[in-house]
């Protein structure tokens, strides 16, 4: 029999972490039901953290083994230099945080897993310390940094790419933002389109295989893809109008 991992019920047995060895992505926060679908207000515009963020695996990045999971998991979540950064963040400015995680970046440059911990650290500046909040042409700066290191990977978290998108309003060109734009939105459609099909495929083969405990994995599939599918549909508008008033000024 088939074994199929199926995004949310990974939660149960590694913790906070869950990722889908079909869609090849580690989902970085574990939100409760409540936070994933009832409040999208506050994931517009109130709460930066509340935004869906999962580290995205490069496309040539071979395909790991259930083991090979945990350790990964374990190296990416725990990279020392990075938990230190973390744990002392609250008795630093943002300018220090910044420098810090810039320098971790550096050192992580030709690592295997450089572009886990570039998707890792960034969400933590712009979602996490709120760098997005914050309203000056300094922190324009750093946010332009870590959209462009974003952009290097594979990620396609679209409610993070919206707000910088929108923050760097008149720091980018506009054909820099169009293009950027239009990237995402290609790459978030086309994850969008394969994260469905990958729910639909393992709950197939959950129903075929009478899989134990069958109901609650169907069941957090469910409340997987609702928590996904929210936000895409909520941002994946708002992105295409931004792309296409960028698009008609530089026309």
């Amino acid at each position: 029999m088939k074994q199929f991992i199926t995004p949310l019920a990974l939660c149960l047995s590694f913790g906070h972490y869950p990722y889908s060895s079909q869609s090849e992505q580690i989902r970085m926060h574990n939100k409760s039901e409540n936070s994933i679908l009832n409040k999208t207000q506050d994931r517009d515009s109130s709460s930066y953290n509340l935004l869906n963020f999962r580290i995205a695996r490069p496309k040539d990045f071979p395909t790991p083994t259930a083991e090979e999971h945990k350790n990964e998991t374990i190296q990416i979540l725990m990279a020392p230099e990075f938990v230190k950064i973390r744990n002392e963040a609250g008795e630093k400015k943002w300018q220090e945080l910044d420098k810090e995680i810039r320098e971790l970046l550096t050192q992580y440059e030709n690592s295997k897993y450089s572009w886990a911990i570039i998707q890792r650290a960034s969400h933590f500046m712009l979602c996490e310390e709120e760098l997005l909040k914050i309203n000056s042409q300094e922190a324009q700066e750093s946010i332009s940094y870590y959209t462009t290191q974003l952009l290097k990977t594979e990620n396609c978290d679209i409610g993070i790419y919206y707000h910088c998108l929108a923050r760097l309003q008149g720091y980018w060109s506009v054909d820099k933002l169009a293009d950027a734009g239009m990237l995402i939105l290609q790459k978030a459609e086309a994850r969008y389109l394969k994260d469905k099909e990958t729910i639909e495929q393992e709950n197939l083969q959950i129903i075929k295989d009478n899989t134990p405990h069958k109901a609650k994995l169907l069941e957090l599939n469910e409340r997987f893809w609702k928590g996904l599918s929210a936000e895409y549909e909520l941002y994946h508008p708002k992105l295409r109008r931004l792309c296409n008033e960028l698009n008609r000024q530089r026309s």
